[in-house]
């Protein structure tokens, strides 16, 4: 079994914050508001608020502008590989450190995991995913790309990013959303 933790253990050095270009506002402010969109259109399906668990949440740089909305409307719990400075306006939600690869997060009823995927092999996903399940979760909110297969991606955890596509094998999610680089899948 792959450990994360050896492979990604320093974080990314460029960026605003420690996880490299995915805590830059260019790709901060519309996956937020994409990802808030997807929630709001769940949230009516579950009776309280949502338990969200974020599957590589990073320095919860992306949350900064919108902390207000997931200590409002969402029961958040973020994961990490290795402890990272968490942006001040985020201090109130709850994070723990853990390899999604190989470890289950608590019960929730959505998975999200942004610009978290383009970095594992497809053995790894799949991994992931069959955890993802075990949390209960029936919905997943990903980083979303446009290829027509999933060959010649990644044999081992890369910092090299590379495109993926859920809906297509060897994932085989069922697509039910797309905004931008955004989707909502069922698990």
């Amino acid at each position: 079994m792959i450990n994360l933790h050896d492979n990604f253990s320093g974080g990314w050095s460029d960026g605003p914050g420690v996880c490299g270009i995915s805590s830059e506002d260019q790709y901060i402010n519309a996956d937020a508001n994409d990802i808030i969109t997807m929630l709001s259109h769940l949230e009516p399906l579950f009776e309280d608020k949502l338990l969200v668990n974020e599957a590589g949440c990073g320095d919860l740089f992306w949350l900064r502008n919108h902390h207000a909305f997931f200590e409002t409307y969402v029961d958040y719990h973020g994961y990490e590989l290795q402890k990272r400075e968490i942006h001040e306006n985020c201090l109130n939600l709850a994070w723990t450190r853990l390899d999604i690869c190989n470890q289950v997060m608590r019960s929730c009823d959505v998975v999200l995991s942004r610009l978290v995927f383009i970095h594992l092999s497809n053995k790894m996903i799949l991994q992931a995913l069959n955890l993802f399940r075990e949390t209960g979760a029936k919905y997943l909110i990903a980083s979303h790309y446009n290829t027509r297969h999933n060959e010649n991606r990644h044999t081992s955890p890369s910092y090299v990013g590379l495109g993926y596509n859920l809906s297509e094998a060897p994932f085989d999610l069922k697509l039910i959303r797309v905004l931008g680089q955004t989707a909502t899948f069922e698990l």
